[in-house]
């Protein structure tokens, strides 16, 4: 195999948190970076919009082989906001349309399913039908009669516009993306139905990048009764936190729990609202967005973490928690079948026990220190190395 560039693209990054399908980008590009194949190069090139550049570059030092493209400006999502920005940065993307150098091998990954980044790697692959396309899926959409919240129950509620918007996104990418090379799940029950659309479907598993932080980490040093780390979105079930507190606090008036994520927008403020209304101001903080080793010093602290959301496709927040022997507390979705060890699962939107389930967690020692021992050794067969390997050798 010739030296390779990997054609990264995520043109539908929106704000400067991370999502975990981000995370999953960082990652494999930094495993990217240290692969040689018999002394090869690997050269990763980035194509994203400006706050892009300044979210990911934090991830990455100068003797990463990195470049990064940027295509639109983060002012013009803050001033029309995420739909029109979309529209923008993929009438731009239309002039980096390029013919690539034919001295390398080059391999372009499309890593969100967002119609931004979908056309673009679409029409980078029809500029040059020799590189080879894979496209990711992080996660299918909800059905819009249920929306995030209702997935798993029988009840329906009306679509709201960016449910529809979510699911349209979905079939298009879908239809574009027959003609990829490849398209990437990271969970196994979305096998069956990607195959319907494009017969080479790889799996693969996502990771944390606990390990290099780890030294710096103090242990046995727990601040906090609880934390919880995620972007301030529907699929969140944010404010379910509210009401588990509320329960856990009739146990434990002193209880704790720490909230990482950046707050500023809609839900972000009606959830600081609830917090005053319920009188839980002592019971919360909120500390904003963090990143690296300052998210993993908080998650470190935590005797516990909870993750009340209501759809997920993996939940890669879980295994940076089980990386650090904290047991999580989540619902008992579906399509958390990977989710088998440090984990206290919970019925579906049962409050009651979930606030329960955490009180008698922390009372008992042994029960806690078994859940986070087997969590902390079933983390120890996710990697990011062997992950990126799995995909670079489909390339070839």
């Amino acid at each position: 195999m010739n030296s390779v560039i990997v054609h990264n693209v995520e043109l539908s990054k929106t704000g400067l948190g991370m999502s975990g399908g981000e995370t999953c980008l960082v990652e494999l590009i930094k495993s990217f970076d240290s692969f040689s194949d018999n002394g090869k190069t690997i050269i990763n090139i980035i194509y994203t919009p400006e706050n892009g550049i300044k979210t990911y570059s934090k991830f990455f030092d100068n003797k990463n082989n990195i470049n990064f493209v940027e295509i639109g400006k983060y002012n013009i999502e803050k001033k029309f906001g995420v739909l029109f920005s979309y529209l923008y940065k993929t009438i731009k993307s239309f002039k980096y349309i390029k013919k690539f150098d034919n001295d390398y091998n080059n391999i372009i990954i499309s890593h969100s399913d967002f119609w931004p980044t979908t056309i673009y790697a679409y029409f980078l692959k029809k500029k040059n039908p020799s590189a080879r396309w894979f496209a990711f899926n992080h996660m299918l959409a909800p059905n819009p009669l249920k929306g995030f919240k209702y997935q798993y129950t029988n009840k329906i509620k009306f679509p709201s516009l960016k449910n529809i918007h979510y699911w349209l996104n979905q079939r298009l990418f879908f239809c574009i993306t027959k003609k990829a090379n490849g398209l990437i799940t990271v969970n196994s029950s979305y096998i069956e139905y990607f195959k319907k659309f494009n017969k080479n479907v790889i799996l693969i598993k996502l990771s944390s990048d606990i390990d290099q932080y780890i030294g710096q980490l103090i242990k046995n040093n727990k601040k906090y009764d609880a934390c919880f780390i995620g972007r301030f979105h529907e699929q969140k079930g944010v404010f379910e936190l509210i009401d588990i507190i509320k329960k856990v606090k009739k146990y434990n008036n002193q209880f704790k729990c720490i909230v990482v994520g950046d707050y500023n927008n809609k839900i972000g403020k009606e959830f600081i609202k609830k917090i005053k209304a319920n009188n839980l101001n002592d019971n919360f903080e909120l500390v904003g967005l963090k990143i690296g080793l300052d998210k993993y010093k908080i998650l470190n602290d935590s005797k516990c973490f909870l993750f009340p959301s209501y759809y997920e496709s993996f939940g890669i927040v879980y295994l940076e928690a089980i990386s650090l022997g904290v047991p999580v507390f989540e619902y008992d979705l579906p399509i958390y079948q990977d989710h088998k060890y440090g984990v206290v699962k919970i019925p579906f939107l049962n409050n009651e026990i979930f606030s329960q389930q955490i009180v008698n967690l922390l009372k008992d020692k042994n029960a806690y220190d078994k859940l986070s021992y087997q969590g902390l050794e079933y983390s120890k067969l996710f990697s990011w190395p062997e992950t990126a390997r799995l995909i670079f050798n489909n390339f070839k």
